[in-house]
């Protein structure tokens, strides 16, 4: 059985990262065999800018060649920092500015669908604009108030497009304890049903 990919995505500083690591932890120790992929916009090279086209397809290569070989472990499950259906709601924004195109998303979906990776669960961690800014100590070149205002709204509209099970959380006013707890239930929940799909 393949394993069960779990992608985290979602406001800047609404805990994903964060989430990740707890519930990793808390995963293992309960029998399951766990990998993780970072989000790749830590590692972008130099000659890509984050927040251009060029960057964007050197990250979704990057998070696919880690999927790919995560997805060919023995796992159970894999959690992924911002993974296939992060890569393709910035491709369909980029689209919207012109930038690429809805076509050439397709054909970064087909691929994924081609070597048998896909998100099965999605994870959307949101936070309001203003505590995004808080978190992070200050607007940023790139991530300002109307980003973070527009960002939310997009990526909300966005998902119900895509062909996965998805849970949706704010983050606002709760603890990393509490967002963990609220996870994990749910995530092996989703992973119990998954199995027993597999097995039909």
């Amino acid at each position: 059985m393949r394993p069960f990919i779990v992608e985290f995505l979602g406001t800047p500083e609404a805990g994903k990262t964060t989430s990740i690591k707890l519930l990793r932890r808390t995963i293992m120790d309960q029998g399951y065999r766990v990998g993780t992929v970072r989000e790749s916009a830590e590692i972008v090279p130099d000659m890509f800018e984050t927040g251009s086209i060029k960057g964007n397809v050197w990250m979704t290569m990057k998070t696919g060649q880690r999927l790919y070989e995560e997805a060919n472990k023995p796992n159970d499950i894999i959690l992924v920092d911002r993974g296939v259906v992060d890569a393709l709601f910035w491709n369909h924004l980029y689209a919207n500015k012109g930038e690429f195109t809805e076509e050439k998303n397709k054909c970064v979906s087909d691929f994924f669908t081609a070597i048998g990776i896909k998100t099965d669960f999605a994870v959307f961690l949101t936070i309001p604009a203003d505590e995004s800014i808080r978190r992070r100590g200050g607007e940023g070149h790139l991530v300002n108030q109307d980003f973070i205002e527009s960002f939310n709204s997009e990526l909300l509209n966005f998902l119900p497009s895509v062909d996965t099970a998805m849970y949706v959380l704010n983050t606002n006013q709760k603890t990393p304890a509490e967002v963990h707890d609220c996870l994990l239930e749910e995530i092996i929940k989703a992973y119990t049903a998954f199995k027993q799909d597999q097995f039909k």
